[in-house]
């Protein structure tokens, strides 16, 4: 029997609501058992997805493709620099799937896996997210 506590979310760091896109590669971990289709791809083999939110802890992302809860994710991201845009990459973790509409459009919910230069790469995102006018949010 399930309590009604299962489904509670407890955040950590605060989101800041932000509207950015991205393209998504299923990290090594995974990267035999989840295999994209043609269709959902782009040239470079990535899946386009726009990130909606972002904190400390994690990143939220709105994508045409469902990935399973525990998955790992590789997020390449371009933010403006002083001489041009610069390439970001995250690694993360599916924590929650959920379908927000029938388009089919999921948001996924995930949370950062520390590799090198990922940090340096969310901090760059939380500079550009609160630079550009982000508010909190309880996404």
């Amino acid at each position: 029997m399930q309590n009604g506590q299962d489904h509670l979310v407890v955040r950590r760091h605060t989101r800041l609501e932000c509207s950015l896109p991205g393209q998504l590669r299923v990290g090594d971990a995974h990267s035999a058992q989840i295999v994209f289709s043609r269709a959902v791809v782009d040239g470079d083999g990535a899946v386009p997805v726009c990130v909606v939110d972002c904190s400390e802890g994690g990143v939220g992302l709105n994508t045409a493709v469902y990935l399973p809860k525990g998955a790992d994710l590789r997020l390449l991201i371009s933010l403006p620099g002083p001489h041009g845009a610069i390439e970001h990459e995250l690694h993360l973790r599916v924590r929650r799937s959920s379908m927000v509409s029938r388009a089919p459009s999921y948001y996924l919910g995930t949370s950062v896996i520390d590799r090198p230069g990922t940090g340096a790469s969310l901090g760059e995102l939380l500079r550009w997210a609160a630079s550009h006018g982000a508010k909190e949010g309880a996404a």
